[in-house]
């Protein structure tokens, strides 16, 4: 397992080079976005070891990775919605998964197999995470340029909590990764009532209902219901 030093100088262009080439190589990845740590894939086989080191169950999806380029491309949504979305993107910072149906002749999708479409789309709908910072943009980007998709799930056992520094996530994550980027605690975290920390916020756009409450959600539901007269629909 190789290992980048902490610094505060970060080399987002050439750590999402580094990350590439290890899952177009099979490997595992652990990365930072801006609201914790991931661990990544991008064969049938790293994804079935990444499964397993989490303990979880094939059936729970994880996400496709993604940037706003990836959701504007491949989400389909009223243009509506795209318009809000992509004014959201450019004026806020907060981490968003979108769920939505997706164009399935786009050629990144059209490069899953089978075992990965399975893991990383569920009802005919995908979820792309936005606004998750530069090092996952970039990583993105490279998928996108590539038409190689990529499976990323939290860096932690399943039912954990999502991890926010390399030194809380169990060893037998670490252990399945081949590669490990250390960027120290990430700068979103928030935990719920009982002490349970959250990830980012999960809402589906076409019912309009939000599926997951994470960091920035008030902030988030604040800004949609104040500057696009925008409503979610919470359990």
């Amino acid at each position: 397992m190789n290992t980048s030093n902490k610094t505060n100088l970060f080399d987002y262009e050439n750590d999402a080079n580094k990350i590439f080439e290890t899952l177009k190589n099979g490997g595992v990845s652990i990365n930072p976005i801006l609201s914790g740590y991931a661990i990544m894939g991008a064969t049938d086989e790293s994804i079935t070891k990444i499964y397993t080191a989490k303990q979880r169950p094939l059936d729970k999806p994880s996400g496709i990775v993604s940037n706003f380029r990836t959701h504007n491309e491949i989400h389909m949504i009223n243009s509506e919605h795209k318009q809000i979305v992509k004014d959201f993107s450019e004026n806020y910072e907060f981490p968003l998964a979108v769920l939505a149906p997706f164009d399935d002749s786009h050629a990144l999708l059209q490069n899953l197999t089978p075992f990965m479409r399975s893991i990383g789309t569920k009802n005919s709908t995908v979820n792309f995470l936005i606004n998750s910072g530069p090092l996952r943009s970039h990583i993105a980007n490279l998928s996108m340029d590539n038409e190689f998709p990529m499976i990323a799930s939290s860096a932690n056992v399943s039912g954990s909590g999502v991890k926010y520094k390399v030194e809380d996530i169990e060893p037998e994550l670490l252990s399945a990764a081949d590669l490990v980027i250390d960027y120290g605690e990430v700068p979103y975290q928030k935990f719920d009532s009982s002490g349970f920390p959250l990830s980012s916020t999960i809402i589906d756009f076409q019912s309009m209902k939000v599926m997951r409450q994470g960091v920035f959600f008030d902030e988030l539901v604040a800004v949609f219901s104040k500057d696009y007269n925008l409503k979610f629909v919470t359990d």
